[in-house]
């Protein structure tokens, strides 16, 4: 299991240092950095759970947080704070989209914040395990429905456009696309064509999406040589049996091919 913390210091003082000795301690890996955006930027990759220990300076940190919200975007952090009440009550004013795993008000309870981050790291262990797909349409209404249907299976990840799908796809890979095939301007087969052109990105299973269920739409589909398609009438067990029988079939056959 991955034990990393990024602690974000604001306030250097006697609790921070047992903070972090309490917290390597615990068995976690933490590493340090300077609330300073630039700094928590450098090292987004370095740990999946930043803890922040908010400082004095209000704009300062608003700016931290928004780097943070910028991160958590399009990749999977979980956001602790601790602060005084004011400072936290500031963040939810500023932020209010801000997702917030846990809030501590000092002083401290140290031993309880170790016991939660064991909690999160295991959370996080969890997570990795699921699949990852990654939904593109351009409904906002369709891709809240599928997220509320398949995120308690799966990992969702969503774009709105081809563009935006593209642009996740340089540093994410997800085992599985499920793409609006009637997208306006860039089409579904046109995001394809360009996965299927780019190497690091050739071999990741693409199931269309699909408001037609005529015959000419269905074989005009499976000309391009997807892994499927789901038609967007179909219920939420449909569509969830189709996506285990996938993801079955698709191990199998990666096994079969080992």
């Amino acid at each position: 299991m991955n034990k990393k913390i990024l602690l974000i210091i604001g306030e250097h003082n006697f609790a921070t240092i047992a903070l972090k000795n309490n917290l390597i301690a615990g068995g976690f890996e933490v590493i340090e950095v300077e609330a300073v955006a630039e700094e928590v930027e450098r090292h987004k990759n370095d740990a999946d759970i930043y803890l922040y220990y908010l400082g004095p300076y209000f704009k300062n940190m608003i700016r931290v947080l928004e780097v943070i919200n910028e991160i958590n975007s399009d990749f999977r952090k979980t956001l602790c704070l601790i602060g005084e009440s004011i400072g936290l009550r500031i963040v939810k004013e500023e932020l209010p989209d801000l997702v917030i795993r846990e809030q501590y008000t000092r002083p401290l309870d140290i031993r309880q914040v170790v016991l939660d981050m064991n909690e999160f790291a295991n959370d996080h262990y969890v997570l990795t395990q699921l699949k990852t797909i990654l939904l593109v349409d351009d409904d906002t209404d369709f891709l809240k429905m599928m997220q509320n249907w398949l995120r308690n299976d799966y990992w969702i990840d969503v774009a709105s456009s081809g563009d935006q799908a593209l642009e996740y796809l340089t540093d994410n890979r997800p085992d599985l696309i499920l793409l609006d095939y009637e997208m306006p301007g860039q089409s579904g087969a046109d995001v394809m064509k360009i996965i299927r052109d780019r190497p690091m990105t050739s071999r990741i299973p693409i199931i269309f999406l699909t408001g037609k269920n005529d015959q000419d739409v269905v074989m005009e589909i499976l000309n391009q040589k997807p892994e499927g398609y789901i038609l967007k009438s179909s219920d939420r067990d449909d569509v969830l049996d189709k996506l285990k029988q996938f993801f079955t079939k698709h191990i199998l056959l990666r096994k079969r091919d080992f």
